[in-house]
């Protein structure tokens, strides 16, 4: 696994994000009302309180092969520039 950062006494170099395994779906379509409730929930903007800045989750639930990997991947490649930091773990 490749590591898309360098370590220092000052720490990790930003942005740092680490998702090479998965490439982008060109042929994602639809799912608009999902993305839209991930980005919503994870995404810090102007509108969150001060003290927010905590960790936020969210979770995909569904049969397998219903597209909640795709879904994820496509969010992930859609708001990284909004994150310091992406690690997609297994």
């Amino acid at each position: 696994m490749r590591a898309d950062y360098t370590m220092s006494r000052k720490g990790p170099r930003l942005p740092c994000h680490n998702f090479k395994s998965h490439l982008r779906n060109v042929r994602f379509f639809g799912r608009t009302d999902v993305l839209e409730q991930l980005k919503e929930a994870l995404v810090p903007n102007d509108s969150h309180q001060a003290g927010d800045d905590g960790p936020r989750t969210f979770a995909l639930c569904g049969l397998g092969g219903v597209g909640k990997t795709e879904i994820a991947v496509e969010f992930m490649f859609l708001q990284q520039k909004k994150f310091d930091a992406i690690f997609w773990l297994q």
